[in-house]
């Protein structure tokens, strides 16, 4: 290379032959192109190598792992191994929109406060099609991650030397949720945002967990529960397995259709309401939105109960400090009424 890169993408590879090429050139086909694509081989043994060294583009690196280390170890090496001020995160069976590296460079260099940033991002396959978004600025990422990750993992750019300064490197001892994790670490002296434009299409497939799907979605779970119960601790909340259970029903859109269920999330979001009134670890404003927000998915996800839901939203203090958009309250009442008049429900 004549000059050092400003970036380093990097992606690590394990068996991914069957998607690989797309991944690989949705990177050579960027807009921008000071970059070096630090490619870490993590022990494949299907045709991932071959496919790989079939690219003769001098900005490829490819490393190779003595044997399977799995994710968070080869990221960990590859951040080590990075020589860019930037690193771009590329997962190999997703493609990068070819703008996505010279938007996020721009950005970043723009905004020297900000060490992290994502972006929204397209799902595809396994008939999935939808733009994913997520929230934008760093009060409100806060906010939300107390309930999910709102960090798409391989959409990030970050700066290298803040990361290596600080060692904010991935937890090896994490099977799942690193990246959730880390980002929590984080956050907790730098700023980090998302780009509100889709700069990734992420491929949706169970290759990779076929035997065992519903094994790896349950540690997926567990995984973000412990995250999220640290936050709930940073809050001064030591709380029972009913509290975590609750918790996690909301953060995760597993609302019973019940009015004992109901009630029992609106007594859980006003209790995180007065734990951060009293221990201040999120914007005020920004906490109130996002807890209205949580409070509306409850509610407009019980109109079988009918005019009994749009009343009982309207009746409590979180509909007030809320900001949903006028549409989506009309449509909510809109089904609440249409369930009154079809199955004869009463208010109370």
């Amino acid at each position: 290379m004549v000059k050092k890169p400003l970036v380093s993408v990097l992606m690590p590879v394990y068996n991914g032959e069957k998607y690989l090429k797309d991944a690989i050139e949705s990177i050579l086909k960027q807009t921008y192109c000071n970059f070096e694509f630090l490619i870490i081989n993590d022990g494949s043994t299907d045709r991932s190598v071959g496919i790989i060294q079939s690219y003769r583009d001098t900005r490829i690196r490819l490393v190779h792992n003595n044997t399977n280390i799995k994710v968070s170890a080869t990221l960990n090496k590859g951040l080590d191994l990075a020589i860019g001020k930037y690193v771009v995160r590329m997962d190999c069976d997703d493609v990068a929109l070819p703008e996505r590296i010279e938007k996020q460079v721009k950005y970043m260099n723009e905004n020297q406060n900000v060490v992290m940033c994502g972006s929204w991002m397209r799902s595809f396959g396994n008939g999935h099609k939808s733009v994913m978004r997520v929230p934008i600025s760093y009060e409100n990422i806060q906010c939300h991650m107390l309930f999910n990750n709102v960090i798409f993992h391989p959409t990030v750019i970050l700066r290298l030397e803040e990361l290596r300064d600080k060692g904010f490197y991935y937890n090896i001892k994490l099977g799942f949720g690193e990246d959730y994790e880390l980002w929590l670490r984080i956050m907790t002296c730098h700023k980090i945002v998302n780009i509100p434009k889709v700069l990734l299409n992420h491929r949706i497939h169970d290759e990779h967990y076929a035997m065992n799907l519903e094994n790896y979605k349950s540690m997926q779970l567990d995984a973000a529960d412990k995250m999220r119960l640290m936050q709930l601790n940073r809050l001064g909340l030591y709380i029972n397995d009913s509290g975590v259970a609750m918790h996690t029903s909301i953060s995760c859109f597993r609302f019973r259709h019940d009015r004992d269920f109901i009630e029992a999330a609106e007594c859980w979001l006003n209790k995180l309401y007065m734990k951060n009134k009293d221990k201040r670890i999120y914007s005020d404003i920004n906490f109130k939105e996002v807890l209205g927000y949580y409070w509306f998915l409850v509610c407009n996800n019980n109109t079988c109960l009918g005019l009994w839901s749009w009343y009982k939203y309207w009746g409590s203090s979180l509909s007030k400090i809320s900001n949903i958009d006028a549409k989506l309250i009309v449509k909510f009442l809109v089904k609440c009424l249409i369930k009154w008049h079809r199955y004869g429900l009463k208010e109370q």
